[in-house]
């Protein structure tokens, strides 16, 4: 049975790949050949063997594990112009709804 690496081991990238893919319910073989690459090189991005591989591969990777490259690359969440949106109204639609709340409190004498 194969040596577990530890994320330390694995690098930034190596770890964020390799929790994504166990995430998605894939084997190393299956992500490497829905993104067109040998095995053993999807390993070596998983182990920390290499530091460069190729954006496309990573961008495709990425889509088929369901996470976004710039968190696959940086470790940083990013938020859609959308979602941000969203947020924004939710927190607009709160504030108003606190503020009707405060004036139908009774006012100290």
């Amino acid at each position: 049975m194969p040596k577990r690496l530890s994320d330390e081991q694995r690098g930034p990238l190596g770890a964020r790949l390799y929790h994504a893919r166990l995430d998605a319910g894939f084997e190393q073989k299956e992500i490497a050949e829905k993104i067109g690459i040998a095995t053993v090189s999807y390993t070596k991005w998983e182990t920390g063997k290499t530091d460069r591989p190729d954006i496309g591969h990573l961008k495709k990777a990425a889509e088929l594990l369901n996470v976004d490259l710039p968190w696959l690359l940086t470790g940083e969440q990013t938020v859609s112009s959308d979602a941000l949106n969203a947020l924004r109204k939710e927190l607009s639609e709160v504030s108003r709804q606190l503020e009707e709340l405060k004036q139908s409190l009774p006012q100290p004498e």
